[in-house]
């Protein structure tokens, strides 16, 4: 809930919004990925076949947050872009600069 409660508000609002704004939700989203993780990893021995399950969805969590880290790191670090890559990255139509 504390991840939602700090990404509903901004989600809400038309205008344009900057990295900072989402800065609280996601250090709340980390806690709770490495929580689940760990949950995951070391805390369902209740069987076997539940334990195995269990740590392949941890490491199926852990490729999705380093695949997407890797996807919008050129965003993330400003590397130079032309046109057709930031439009490529953008997923919502909203997610527009000044210049695209």
């Amino acid at each position: 809930s504390g991840y939602v409660c700090n990404v509903v508000p901004y989600i809400l609002i038309p205008r344009s919004k900057f990295v900072y704004h989402y800065i609280p939700a996601l250090e709340v989203g980390c806690l709770l990925v490495a929580a689940s993780v760990n949950f995951l990893i070391y805390e369902s021995k209740e069987s076997k076949v539940l334990s195995i399950l269990s740590k392949g969805f941890a490491f199926f969590l852990i490729a999705i947050a380093f695949i997407a880290f890797y996807y919008w790191m050129p965003w993330t670090y400003g590397f130079q872009l032309n046109h057709a890559d930031h439009l490529r990255l953008r997923w919502i139509e909203k997610w527009g600069y000044g210049f695209i």
